[in-house]
């Protein structure tokens, strides 16, 4: 979300209005990803990349834990949103792929997991406010596959029922036939497995985190757990470079036959990842990292893009449940695919 900055840029003026003075430090994705940028341009005194955090110690004249590991296993105080109709688990930090789209590694070296206890305790605390509705933003959540069913046993032993999302995507390579059978039970709400491409030499060159037989494997595995045809989706990377649209619809015609709901994730530039390095221009100026953008696609390219994205959501329909994404005033638009 680098291309969010000019709304950082107004708050730190907006601070610096209404605390004179105060230096401001800066830290974070865009602070980490974009650290040129924000030192000139968004008003900070202090820009930290998050492999610097501990600087903060010598700053503030502090001693505190700014280990990834605290970090990871500190509770965060939701009290400030008594009426939040849902919340965020983490149960890990990081990922050990280094996808050639993805900054992850460069914001999270290491790999690393939470106490079970900890990450269960957090649980009960959120749904002791009243919340039964999660998100699972870890980037590796099905990883370790011990980890990951023990927490799951122990969520599921405590009898409390509510609904669990996984916007993030999961790793299909990890997706087991206890796990599915666990996520079942626990009440998973359509599932996203993360695929990106069904193309053999990209699975190779863009990512090493699933092959499509992978794929094909966890959705028998939530099939088998009693997910329906719908009930499940996929990512898939479009307008990514490389990759052109018909390549892009056969993969969703590939994925849709597989009874998956279809995800159309739009490729944006991301600073220090090997995918994001012939876009000079858009590491220059963060407002072109935006996914809307469609950097890799030619502008006569963008009206045939749209139209996939309106393909893919008719497909979707044909399954009885909304689709995620509509179209154009909310509407699915039916036309061709010109590719």
């Amino acid at each position: 979300m680098t291309y969010w900055y000019p709304g950082v840029i107004m708050a730190i003026k907006l601070l610096k209005e209404v605390y004179p003075g105060v230096p401001v430090i800066l830290g974070g994705i865009y602070a980490s990803l974009s650290f040129e940028h924000a030192a000139g341009r968004s008003g900070a005194d202090i820009v930290l990349r998050n492999f610097e955090i501990q600087k903060l110690n010598e700053i503030l004249e502090r001693d505190m834990d700014l280990s990834p590991e605290n970090i990871l296993n500190e509770t965060i105080d939701f009290s400030w949103y008594p009426k939040s109709r849902y919340a965020v688990l983490k149960t890990s930090l990081g990922c050990p792929f280094n996808c050639s789209y993805c900054a992850q590694r460069l914001l999270n070296p290491e790999f690393m997991l939470k106490s079970i206890d900890k990450a269960v305790e957090e649980f009960k605390i959120l749904y002791g406010m009243g919340i039964k509705n999660f998100a699972f933003y870890d980037d590796a959540l099905l990883l370790d596959k011990k980890h990951i069913t023990g927490y799951f046993e122990k969520i599921l032993s405590l009898g409390m029922p509510a609904k669990f999302y996984t916007p993030n995507g999961l790793h299909a390579k990890s997706v087991s036939g206890e796990i599915a059978g666990l996520m079942r039970k626990l009440d998973f709400i359509k599932p996203i497995l993360s695929l990106e491409t069904t193309d053999p030499e990209k699975e190779r060159t863009w990512h090493d985190k699933v092959s499509l037989n992978e794929f094909k494997n966890a959705v028998s595995f939530l099939k088998e757990a009693g997910y329906r045809h719908g009930e499940y989706s996929a990512y898939i990377l479009l307008g990514a470079p490389g990759s052109d649209l018909g390549e892009t619809k056969e993969a969703v015609d590939l994925v849709h036959g597989m009874g998956a709901n279809v995800s159309l994730s739009e490729y944006s530039p991301v600073p220090g990842t090997s995918m994001g390095e012939g876009f000079l221009d858009a590491m220059a100026e963060p407002l072109l990292q935006n996914n809307s953008v469609f950097p890799a696609l030619r502008s006569s390219d963008w009206e045939s893009a749209q139209g996939l994205k309106n393909y893919a959501r008719t497909l979707n329909s044909t399954w009885g449940f909304p689709s995620p994404d509509p179209g154009a005033n909310g509407k699915v638009i039916e036309g061709e695919i010109r590719v």
